[in-house]
């Protein structure tokens, strides 16, 4: 019989174990400890950085033109190079590309020149067919795995498109397993166990700080979860704050409207190395948690420079949030409601989170509201947790960092889609 995640506010124990482990700094004239470790009463191994450990010289980079690119300005339904609504890629042991294009309900297969090799899939509930493709994964033997959120199917295809496997989970006991305060799935993806990870939203707050008040910032919890396909186990990993908001009270029809603050804090979750590591933080400080494959949990901490809020930026989330709600509330209501939503004096200490296929945690440093920023600024620790520093991408959406290349989406001025690959320069040490 099916049970729910159990819902565990989490709280932070007292570090009763001493440091195991430190790595001192290479300077004799000031010593300085890099990474600190320590577990705690609960077993939790937690990493506390100082300082980062690549030396000059010893850094990775990331060059800005790709080695590969795919993708058209030329938009027609015959054309394979024509890109839409791309959510996922992983790589060929040949260097090549498999594409979720779930505009077209297909996998798209390119050679590692990008060339296109073979289509496979389309729109339906049949077998090999999606409803709304997800995620692919390519495994040992160039496996092409599938996840379809829509239809809430895994499939299993050689690399030429055969279907020789699927599982489609079964969505009414899913739904009378989300039991209150977990009732509702925001969303699930695949891990390479074969398990899954899913993201619970929930109605009951964490404290009574976090009760919404009208025009005041809030965050409803939201559960981190791993379970099996055949929804038997449930491991509710941990329970954060999730997306902020803030609440306005009308006299319209509408009565409360919910809408972003600048700066948002939100939940962020990883997931994608070979080992189905789990990785996720909730914006508030500089700590995020990783769980291996048997649970076991390790924080990651790391000191920077909190980056402050701009006035200009402060702008124009007033502006976007008033065009976004005009027609709802009134222009001066408005107007003197969006002046009173509390101001952060920082952005966020990071922004989104990747997982590498060898299980280095890369991490979006404090992104702009009003940034034209053509890079991408990571801060990036390897499997243990230890920071080795921060690298420089071209402007992108990460679909698979590896070992030596980071897969990306771009879009141009009108909005094209391009799949690229860029090389990355690991010095020897």
């Amino acid at each position: 019989m099916l049970s729910a995640p159990e819902f565990r506010p989490c709280a932070h124990t007292l570090l009763l174990i001493p440091v195991l482990l430190t790595f001192p700094a290479c300077s004799a004239e000031h010593p300085q400890q890099l990474a600190t470790e320590i577990v705690d009463s609960a077993g939790i191994r937690i990493v506390e950085n100082n300082a980062r450990s690549w030396r000059s010289g010893t850094a990775w980079s990331v060059e800005e033109e790709p080695v590969v690119s795919i993708g058209t300005r030329l938009i027609t339904d015959s054309d394979a190079y024509a890109l839409f609504r791309v959510t996922d890629a992983s790589r060929l042991s040949n260097g090549g590309v498999a594409i979720a294009n779930s505009g077209t309900s297909q996998v798209r297969i390119f050679g590692p020149d990008g060339v296109h090799s073979h289509t496979f899939g389309r729109e339906g509930d049949g077998p090999g067919e999606f409803r709304n493709l997800r995620q692919v994964m390519v495994t040992s033997g160039d496996t092409v795995v599938t996840w379809d959120g829509g239809s809430m199917r895994i499939g299993w295809f050689t690399p030429e498109g055969q279907l020789f496997r699927e599982h489609v989970l079964n969505r009414g006991e899913l739904q009378r397993a989300l039991k209150p305060p977990l009732i509702r799935l925001q969303t699930t993806r695949m891990l390479s166990d074969g398990h899954l990870v899913s993201v619970l939203a929930t109605m009951a707050y964490l404290d009574e700080s976090s009760s919404p008040d009208y025009g005041t910032l809030f965050r409803l919890p939201q559960a981190v979860v791993r379970n099996s396909v055949d929804l038997e186990r449930w491991d509710t990993l941990i329970v954060q704050p999730g997306r902020e908001a803030v609440v306005f009270a009308t006299d319209g029809p509408m009565g409360l409207i919910p809408t972003m603050p600048a700066y948002q804090r939100d939940a962020v979750v990883a997931w994608g190395d070979r080992e189905s590591r789990i990785c996720t933080g909730d914006q508030s400080v500089h700590e995020i948690s990783c769980f291996s494959s048997d649970g076991t949990r390790t924080i990651i901490r790391w000191s920077t420079p909190v980056v402050p809020a701009t006035q200009e930026d402060l702008t124009v989330w007033r502006d976007e949030r008033f065009e976004s709600l005009q027609g709802l509330i009134p222009e001066g209501r408005l107007r003197s409601l969006l002046s009173r939503v509390p101001s952060p004096e920082t952005r966020q200490p990071y922004g989104r989170i990747f997982l590498d296929t060898v299980g280095n945690l890369w991490v979006v440093r404090p992104p702009a509201l009003a940034s034209d920023s053509r890079f991408l600024e990571m801060t990036l620790f390897d499997r243990n947790g230890h920071w080795l520093g921060d690298v420089t991408l071209p402007d992108m959406t990460p679909l698979e960092i590896g070992n030596d290349y980071v897969i990306g989406l771009q879009r141009d001025d009108s909005d094209v889609e391009y799949v690229r690959v860029w090389k990355i320069t690991k010095p020897a040490v």
